[in-house]
């Protein structure tokens, strides 16, 4: 059979794989379930009339005959438009996105390409997963052919993994799963809305994506680091994550050693630290108040913060974030005399030392710095900071903040407030009420900076 030959095939003997597909969207989606309830009534509307005339024939053979034979067509009628209707649901658009496939060589060794069984759009959001039986056409060559994908569904390709099933969640490698959302993506500003607070203190908003909101578990990875490029919109994201944090009731230190950036957060009360030497002993103080709790724990038989505060409702310890903003202005050394690279040494190890040990006690650190290059953050601090943020860059700053390209080839060259993480891909920011100011300000290159509400 030769390349052209196949071109032309139809996948008509995926037809089983079909209706067990659409059996899964009829359980799962109201859709498929109202248009067969439509059926069945249509149906039997259809089947009463008809025999309701039969019945007033005259009585005779005729009458017989046409008796007999709608007691098996009648109900054979029935199980095969029901079947078909069944498969319908597993075949949306099916043999248009075949052909796509075939042209844009997105196929098998023999030229097959993969076979769309299903199409579930998410809930309150507008994304779409697409599920395809494999056909011979591997993971890798999916993600190779991304391009082919995002034109045949004329969507944009988000996530590309094989179907998990049951209620272990086990990978079946038969069926890939392409989640897709508008070509318009996400939209240009998002609003902080109280329903972001999430109410498990432990969990943190990042953004939102296609699907909803972008969440992290302090909990997995308490440490984070963000970078990029000027005006890439880090400041902002790092005052609706701190404003969580305030209103969770944890502990906030912010360091901003450019001392402009959070000067209205200083004056409602937050404790804002722009001077290096208080920093350094700040640090001190804060690791010598979290080693009390080790004592604490130990005697309430507990290893970690979330779980002293699940076995004591009534007395809460608070989580301690440390924000530390410009980090490049304390830690890097390059060009400075022998007594501060010392100065500089001793708070790179307070910190590494704070990111390796205490996260257990209830320390989140989340370093900010345009380029966070090993010059700046040492590899010790950097292994612990688990959630990498990474907003507007080129190949090699996204790599040094990722330890991927993935940042750089996602985020558009003048985008402000949009980010991708490690953990959780590409999402927005969220604006605190007059941030907006300050991103229009950038992006108009103007580099005064819009008034911001405080968070008491």
């Amino acid at each position: 059979m030769n390349k052209k030959e196949n071109t032309q095939i139809k996948p008509h003997k995926y037809y089983g794989m079909r209706f067990s597909s659409g059996m899964d969207n009829l359980i799962t989606q109201t859709a498929p379930k109202l248009i067969l309830l439509v059926s069945i009534i249509i149906y039997f509307f259809i089947i009463t009339i008809v025999m309701i005339n039969i019945y007033n024939l005259e009585a005779g053979s005729l009458q017989n005959i046409l008796n007999t034979i709608s007691k098996f067509v009648f109900p054979a009628m029935g199980i095969i438009g029901f079947v078909m209707l069944i498969i319908t649901f597993g075949v949306p658009n099916a043999s248009t996105i075949y052909e796509n496939f075939v042209k844009g060589e997105l196929t098998n060794s023999v030229n097959e390409p993969p076979i769309l069984l299903s199409k579930r759009k998410y809930k309150g959001t507008s994304a779409i997963e697409y599920t395809f039986y494999f056909n011979g056409v591997v993971k890798k060559v999916f993600e190779e052919k991304k391009d082919v994908l995002a034109s045949s569904l004329n969507m944009e390709v988000v996530d590309i993994d094989y179907k998990l099933r049951g209620k272990h969640k086990k990978i079946n490698k038969q069926q890939i799963v392409v989640t897709c959302v508008p070509s318009d993506g996400i939209p240009e500003k998002i609003y902080w809305n109280d329903k972001y607070l999430h109410p498990d203190r432990d969990i943190i908003t990042l953004g939102v994506n296609w699907l909803g909101a972008v969440t992290v578990d302090l909990k997995k990875t308490p440490h984070m680091l963000i970078g990029g490029s000027s005006g890439c919109g880090k400041t902002v994201l790092c005052r609706s994550l701190i404003h969580q944090f305030v209103e969770h009731g944890d502990k906030v230190y912010i360091a901003d050693f450019k001392g402009i950036d959070f000067f209205e957060e200083e004056e409602a009360g937050y404790e804002v630290i722009t001077d290096e030497t208080i920093f350094k002993n700040l640090i001190i103080d804060v690791l010598d108040t979290l080693d009390t709790r080790k004592e604490i724990f130990r005697q309430a038989h507990v290893r970690n913060l979330s779980q002293y505060n699940k076995k004591n409702p009534s007395n809460q310890l608070p989580r301690v974030v440390l924000f530390i903003d410009e980090a490049a202005e304390v830690l890097d050394a390059t060009g400075l005399p022998k007594e501060q690279k010392l100065e500089i040494a001793e708070v790179t190890g307070l910190l590494s030392k704070a990111a390796r040990k205490y996260r257990a006690l209830g320390l989140t650190l989340c370093i900010c710095t345009q380029r966070p290059s090993n010059d700046i953050i040492s590899g010790q601090i950097k292994n612990n900071l688990d959630l990498r943020i990474a907003g507007k860059c080129d190949d090699v700053l996204s790599d040094i903040i990722l330890d991927t390209t993935e940042a750089s080839r996602q985020i558009p060259k003048n985008s402000v407030g949009l980010f991708f993480s490690n953990t959780n891909g590409l999402f927005r920011g969220l604006l605190l009420d007059e941030d907006v100011n300050e991103v229009n300000s950038h992006k108009k290159g103007n580099s005064h900076m819009g008034k911001i509400k405080s968070h008491a």
